[in-house]
């Protein structure tokens, strides 16, 4: 999931969505499915077609997906 390269501390850096579905693992068209369904993690959205992530929302998204087994309910839709 990350790879070393934390935001330094007391900024605020955001990830384009290529860049977020590297961190997290996923493709980029997932995320963007993801993102239409609301299903995704939370994003930034600055200009009418400018969606940012940062790395905080993606950490907590991953970490609400933990699971001990695959017969465990989702708790996400």
């Amino acid at each position: 999931m990350n790879d070393g390269k934390a935001a330094p501390s007391g900024t605020c850096s955001t990830l384009s969505t290529k860049e977020a579905a590297t961190y997290i693992g996923l493709s980029a068209s997932l995320l963007e499915k993801l993102r239409l369904q609301g299903t995704g993690p939370v994003f930034c959205r600055l200009g009418e077609r400018v969606v940012r992530y940062r790395h905080a929302d993606l950490d907590a998204w991953v970490n609400a997906r933990v699971a001990t087994s695959t017969s465990q309910q989702r708790a996400y839709a």
